[in-house]
Formats: structure tokens, sequence, C-alpha cells
């Protein structure tokens, strides 16, 4: 049976137990210190699908809102730029420039969901962006509210409780705890990783920011 947000907070927080009381932890600090960087890091193995979308570009105008079917998606693999398709390299959202410079792009960037274009377009032209998807069995949209279930598999349900208990212990300086739980999470994503990808590794990162709540939303 999948499990929600709370129910996952919940079993994060069960292997913290010590004496017979919990770890002093909010919801919010488990789901944005713990699960969402683990999540971040599953997701980042499970690679296997890729998808395609374009945005029109507008004469005078740096950024754009990524396509909805790009949004969930973990890495993106390639932009290009007009009819040929020309490369366009990708540049540390801190390092991009911010000149006002107009002309044919030659750099992208993303930050808050949004592509960022340097030079910025003097014409109307097409970007091509081509993104890796993240296997379906490893990665869910947010649901709507903190009740409803994900529809992760009880492996990668384990790889997240497993992950997010080791983070918190190294928080609390626990580190019989943190080495334990960290044991146990290196082994679950081993052998998810076997099943997700047994012939090949995930293609080589291309940043894509994210921020807190990327995967599990703060109620």
């Amino acid at each position: 049976m999948a499990s929600t947000t709370l129910q996952l907070v919940d079993r994060v927080r069960d292997l913290l137990i010590e004496d017979g009381s919990r770890e002093t932890f909010t919801d919010v600090q488990v789901i944005r210190t713990a699960l969402n960087p683990i999540a971040r890091e599953i997701a980042s193995i499970a690679l296997t699908e890729t998808d395609s979308s374009t945005i029109a570009t507008v004469a005078g105008q740096r950024n754009y809102a990524l396509p909805a079917a790009i949004v969930p998606f973990i890495r993106i693999s390639s932009v290009t730029y007009g009819t040929s398709r020309k490369p366009l390299a990708w540049v540390e959202w801190s390092q991009m420039a911010t000149e006002t410079t107009q002309g044919e792009p030659g750099a992208w960037t993303i930050w808050e969901n949004q592509l960022q274009l340097n030079p910025i377009p003097s014409a109307v032209d097409t970007i091509y962006i081509d993104a890796w998807n993240g296997s379906s069995v490893a990665v869910a949209q947010n649901p709507a509210a903190s009740t409803d279930e994900f529809q992760f598999t009880a492996d990668v349900e384990d790889c997240l409780v497993w992950g997010s208990a080791s983070l918190l212990a190294a928080i609390n300086s626990e580190s019989g705890k943190e080495q334990r739980f960290g044991e146990r999470y290196t082994l679950k994503l081993r052998q998810l990783r076997e099943k997700l990808q047994p012939d090949s590794g995930p293609p080589a990162s291309i940043g894509v920011e994210y921020d807190e709540d990327a995967f599990f939303h703060v109620f």
C-alpha cells in the first residue's frame, strides 16, 4: 500500500526513536532536510525516459517559464536554438551574465522553474529543450494534500526512509545511528539502481535548480 507524506515522516521518526521518545524534528524539517534531498538522489538514478518541449522566444525577453512537461523532470540534457538546433551552453545560475545585450542566445540556466538565456534573444525563434525523465516507479508528482498517497513502490519508500533517517541522525550527531541507517540506505539504493538501470548509469548531470519542496510539499 502506498504511503502519504505524513506516513513517510512518521516512519522516519520511528527509526530515530530512542528510550521511548521521538527526536525533536518537526514535519517540515523532516520533509525539507531529509525526504526531499533523498528523493532527489533516488530520482537521479532512475532516469529512463526522455521528453522534448519547445519555447518561442520573444525579442528583448530573457526569462521564460518552463513548459509544464519539463518542470517535473530531473535533468535537462540539452537546450538548442533555432532551426539549425544550435547547442546552448549551460552556465551556473550564480555565474550567468546579466548584461542587457541582445542577440542570438549562447547560454542558458534555470532558476525557480524559469529558463534564462544570454544574450537576451533579439528575435522571435524557437528554443528546443530535451530532458531526462525520472522513472515512474521512483518519481511522483506532489500530492494535493498531506493525506494523499504517493505511488512509490515499497523499495523506493524503504530508500526514502532509511536515507532520511541517516541524514537526521547526522544532524543530531548520533554517529552510530547515522552509520547503521546509512549502510541500509546504501544497500537499498544499490538494489534499486540495479533494478531500474541494469545496463547503464544515469546521464551526466546538467544543473537544474530545485527549491526545498521539489518533491514533497510542506503542508
